[in-house]
């Protein structure tokens, strides 16, 4: 019976003592007060200051005048005065009398440098010997070419063509004679005329122009030109331009009291193609070029209803001309006089139905 019991009480005091301590230690804990942190001063030594010596600078008490005048004499208004003081740039411009001072300066002499107008830029070097100085360019003045004003006029012209001309939107090309290097000559200038031929040019510079006229459809162009004959010159985009005696020519007043009229040489060609029964041959192809210059076709046209076609504004010389109708063929020359409407008849072809 007496060991049973003592067990129990064992077991009780071992579970009671743990949480007395605990008890006992969160109690210390809560109610201690913390000690302030103990803190140890740090002595911190200074260099020695170094005794260092003031660096003198050159003084900046001298004074330079002078007068920049060019090589006969005459003063220079507004001509840069620069030089180096030491390290430091400084720089003046001269007064209307060609007079300059720069003062401030460290002792001399100075390399300087002048920029005058109508001058080289000149270097020299100037002594410090405390009066003013005559500085003489060794140039004499530069001057630019004159460029005379350009008198300008309005001109107005007409365009005179054959009965089936068509003038609506040709363009009147007018080329200065003189060489583009040269300053007063006039610029070439463009102009589009109406359906009555008439057209016109604001302030025209005066001066002499080759005229050439382009039609509608080459407009902004070189070729062909509708006021003369077709050659191998002409047909050419890097061809020289033609001599006043090749191509027409007028003088622009600067009244403008001189109007321009135009007369066109240009002609046209018709025909019409049929085929071996003598049946109209709608839709053929019917393109043509100058002799011998295949790269300068005229716009293609195709056959009506009735295989006629037609080619107008055409420069007076020799011309190929090719048609195509189906897998038939057709080539033939003609030639085109000024004003001239020339008539290619009734061509049969032969061509697979």
């Amino acid at each position: 019976m007496s060991s049973g019991s003592t067990r129990p009480d064992f077991l009780h005091w071992a579970i009671v003592v743990p949480l007395l301590a605990l008890l006992v230690f969160g109690a210390a804990i809560l109610f201690h007060e913390p000690r302030p942190p103990r803190t140890i001063p740090i002595q911190l030594t200074p260099p020695a200051q170094a005794d260092l010596a003031e660096i003198p600078l050159p003084a900046r008490v001298r004074l330079l005048e002078g007068r920049v005048v060019d090589a006969e004499g005459v003063a220079q208004a507004n001509a840069l005065v620069w030089l180096f003081s030491g390290d430091e740039p400084r720089w003046t411009n001269t007064k209307a009398d060609g007079t300059f001072r720069l003062d401030g300066l460290q002792r001399g002499p100075w390399d300087v440098r002048v920029l005058a107008e109508d001058h080289r830029p000149h270097a020299l070097v100037l002594r410090d010997t405390g009066v003013a100085q005559e500085v003489r360019l060794p140039d004499a003045r530069r001057t630019g070419p004159v460029v005379p004003a350009l008198e300008r006029a309005r001109l107005v012209g007409t365009l005179i063509g054959s009965a089936d001309q068509e003038l609506d939107g040709a363009e009147v090309v007018l080329t200065p004679t003189s060489p583009p290097e040269t300053l007063d000559a006039p610029l070439p200038r463009r102009a589009r005329a109406d359906a009555s031929g008439r057209f016109e040019f604001e302030e025209l510079v005066a001066g002499e122009y080759r005229v050439a006229v382009i039609p509608g459809w080459a407009r902004g162009g070189s070729w062909p030109d509708i006021a003369r004959p077709v050659n191998t010159a002409q047909a050419t985009d890097n061809a020289a331009p033609p001599t006043p005696g090749d191509a027409l020519t007028f003088v622009h007043r600067a009244d403008g009291s001189a109007p321009l009229s135009i007369e066109l040489l240009a002609g046209s060609a018709t025909g019409s193609l049929v085929d071996t029964e003598g049946r109209s041959l709608e839709g053929a192809f019917v393109l043509i070029t100058p002799t011998g210059r295949p790269d300068r076709p005229w716009p293609p046209v195709a056959t009506d209803a009735r295989g006629e076609f037609e080619f107008r504004g055409l420069p007076p010389g020799h011309y190929a001309l090719q048609a195509r109708a189906g897998s038939a063929t057709y080539a033939r020359e003609f030639e085109v006089t000024p004003r001239s409407r020339i008539e290619l008849g009734v061509v049969p072809t032969a061509v697979a139905r």
